[in-house]
């Protein structure tokens, strides 16, 4: 799912209406994990907007 996401990402798909860097995108696993941390640090620029916001908020944390 997450080569998946990083290839819908090189096609531009997730800035046709707002740029890139205010689009964090993720693949989850249930129950929350730090996995999905690491997921959203490989798939999102460190600098993206809505990641900040995503990791202060939301992130599971390192156990």
């Amino acid at each position: 799912m997450e080569k998946a996401m990083v290839d819908l990402d090189a096609e531009g798909i997730f800035e046709l209406n707002q740029p890139r860097m205010k689009v964090m995108i993720n693949v989850e696993l249930t129950p929350p994990s730090y996995s999905n941390t690491e997921r959203a640090l490989r798939l999102n620029d460190r600098s993206n907007e809505a990641l900040i916001v995503w990791l202060d908020e939301a992130a599971e944390k390192l156990e």
